[in-house]
């Protein structure tokens, strides 16, 4: 499940990476053309794709955080289930 999640979300952040690039070519070509209305709307653009880009990478950390957490909790259940059947033993 976190795996599915893990890599639908790094596909969609390589792809939102090249398109910024994309956008920023575009946005230069636009200009040197001084087509500034055109370059205005890809700059808009471009600021709300960078705003996803961020959103996705603190989704990416904090996924990556709640799997290592659910491990350690694991874990610890383990060990503490040890210790008690040593205790009964």
């Amino acid at each position: 499940m976190w795996e599915n999640e893990l890599d639908m979300r790094k596909e969609l952040l390589e792809r939102n990476e090249e398109t910024l690039d994309f956008l920023e070519e575009e946005k230069l070509r636009l200009v040197t053309e001084e087509n500034y209305a055109e370059a205005s709307l890809v700059k808009e653009e471009i600021a709300a794709l960078r705003t996803e880009t961020i959103d996705l990478k603190k989704d990416l950390i904090a996924i990556k955080e709640a799997k290592a957490a659910g491990k350690a909790l694991r874990k610890q259940k383990v060990t503490e289930q040890e210790e008690e059947q040593a205790d009964e033993a």
